[in-house]
């Protein structure tokens, strides 16, 4: 069972949350509201780097001492950048929730790293990218899709960078970006699982709140949705042995502009009905048409995104065989169209409804995404996934669930997608 959230905010600006869960253990995150859209223009890969140099050795202690003080005390860590924040978590015992945030407030405040852990940690961040590009699934979104998308904006760019883009990346550029960036009013601390509300938030003013807070120019990106098409093949989607092997991947996507309050909890629903959600969901509308009824493909890809402005419905298939595409397409728009022009039939829509509630309870999530929605839900007020309520879910009706999924569906949507070479599709014929 959850229990009651704590928020405070010091005179520094820092923010500080705390969420009780009746677990083992507490977990402890850092969250910055920086990422790669707030990188200047030609240094793709900055915001993905500096969180790689976090606990990279300073003046003050070196990368090894960061390291065992965290491993050697049983500590799990680790670290994100996405678009739009960097997050550094901590999974800990309850006693130890003090040491972590001392170990967080030096790496913060000790940022004068030394240039040979910064030449390591580079080569080691184009080890990862070089792994990136192994997969043509993640090629096709970071390269493909997502920029598409967000055509002439910095969402465009992958947040990792490119191998060049790493490259001329200097030290210079860390120090600056952090410390523009890496200041307390624009930060969380957050913490949730079975901990002591007054000695995090004791524990925090003692180190965070000496940090001094500076103004900083926060990026407003211009958005717009653009409908199309977009098409590309990839050599390594071809099988040299096996035409039965080879490949394609779509994925179709919707704006969900002007959303209501209401439309955050019927949108959840619709998304749990597609079969999206992160729960085995064969009764998905989606992986139902698809695989269950024509085993055209192994899995589906249902997500809703909020973050970026516009919220978008992104719906795909990562796997089917080139000779289906225009098949699996026409089905996805086809079942789309089908649930904004009829209700759902009553036992099945108080099945999705029961499914949605359930992937809602705060104890069916593990404390590291409770913890990463808390923190992003500050970032970004339009936030609403976990913390939508089993009460909102419970007053989604079927008839406007279908209102709901005409008024996004009945839009022109942007269909992008990749295949092996030598096949005719309606991209190419």
């Amino acid at each position: 069972m959850t229990k009651g959230k704590t928020r405070v905010m010091l005179d520094n600006g820092l923010v500080i949350i705390t969420k009780k869960v009746d677990v083992h253990g507490a977990y402890t995150s850092l969250g910055i509201n920086v990422g790669s859209i707030d990188e200047p223009a030609a240094k793709n890969g900055l915001a993905h780097l500096v969180e790689h140099m976090f606990f990279r050795t300073n003046r003050n202690m070196t990368g090894d001492q960061y390291q065992e003080a965290l491993e050697w005390a049983g500590i799990d860590y680790n670290a994100m950048t996405s678009f739009t924040d960097t997050i550094f978590y901590a999974d800990s015992q309850k006693n130890q929730v003090c040491d972590v945030i001392n170990l967080f407030y030096d790496a913060i405040s000790n940022n004068n790293f030394i240039e040979e852990g910064f030449e390591t940690e580079k080569s080691a961040v184009i080890s990862e990218l070089r792994d990136f590009h192994r997969s043509s699934l993640d090629r096709f979104h970071e390269r493909i899709m997502w920029p598409v998308i967000y055509k002439g904006t910095p969402l465009e760019k992958a947040i990792i960078g490119t191998v060049e883009s790493v490259k001329n990346l200097s030290l210079e550029d860390v120090q600056k970006f952090t410390n523009t960036f890496y200041v307390p009013n624009n930060m969380v601390m957050a913490c949730t699982g079975d901990i002591d509300t007054e000695v995090f938030i004791e524990g925090v003013k003692n180190t965070f709140g000496q940090l001094k807070s500076r103004e900083f120019d926060k990026l407003k990106i211009d958005w717009k949705f653009k409908p199309g098409k977009k098409y590309v093949e990839f050599k390594d989607l071809k099988d040299e042995h096996c035409r039965e092997l080879d490949l394609s991947f779509f994925y179709v996507i919707y704006p969900m502009s002007n959303l209501k309050k209401q439309d955050f909890a019927t949108a959840t629903v619709l998304e749990t009905v597609l079969g999206g959600g992160n729960l085995t969901n064969f009764t998905g509308k989606i992986i139902g048409e698809l695989r269950v009824k024509r085993g055209l493909c192994y899995s589906t890809d249902v997500e809703f995104e909020w973050d970026q402005g516009i919220p978008l419905a992104v719906i795909g298939v990562p796997g089917i065989h080139p000779q289906n595409l225009d098949e699996g397409i026409n089905i996805v728009l086809n079942t789309l169209h089908e649930l904004g022009s009829q209700e759902l039939k009553n036992d099945y829509f108080k099945g999705k409804i029961s499914q949605t509630k359930r992937r809602l309870k705060p104890n069916y999530y593990y404390i590291d995404n409770l913890v990463e929605e808390i923190i992003r839900r500050e970032f970004s007020k339009n936030r609403l996934i976990t913390d939508t309520s089993i009460k909102e879910i419970g007053n989604v009706s079927p008839k406007r669930l279908k209102y709901f999924a005409q008024k996004i569906f009945s839009q022109e949507p942007l269909i992008v997608a990749a295949s092996a070479p030598g096949y005719k599709n309606q991209f190419n014929s």
